[in-house]
């Protein structure tokens, strides 16, 4: 996992404003085309949106954590919670549910959280 802390404070660029000077510099002393420059302007203009796409994910799948660890671990036979949740799902295939047992899951666990 990307640790994003050491971003913290970073100076973003807006879509107006052109590259610093020093990075601009550099691209051209090293870039071996224009497509390569074009293209490693862009990603370090792009930088604050991706890093704020990885934070989001990362703060999705944090959240998530907990139910896929009980999903992964779920068999009927463990508890009798189980057992029913594991029948309350064959009920909805037989009704023409298509999901999964842990689609299913995570749609009641929606459900009680709303």
């Amino acid at each position: 996992m990307i640790d994003t802390d050491k971003y913290e404070g970073h100076l973003a660029s807006g879509a107006d404003e052109r590259l610093p000077w020093c990075w601009s510099k550099w691209m051209l002393k090293n870039a071996e085309t224009t497509e390569q420059y074009e293209a490693t302007s862009e990603l370090l203009h792009d930088a604050p949106l991706l890093l704020a796409e990885v934070k989001r994910l990362q703060m999705y799948e944090q959240e998530h954590k907990e139910l896929r660890d009980i999903i992964a671990d779920f068999s009927p036979k463990d508890s009798e919670e189980d057992n029913d949740t594991y029948q309350e799902w064959l009920d909805s295939v037989s009704q023409g549910y298509m999901g999964s047992v842990y689609e299913y899951v995570m749609m009641k666990q929606e459900e009680m959280i709303e």
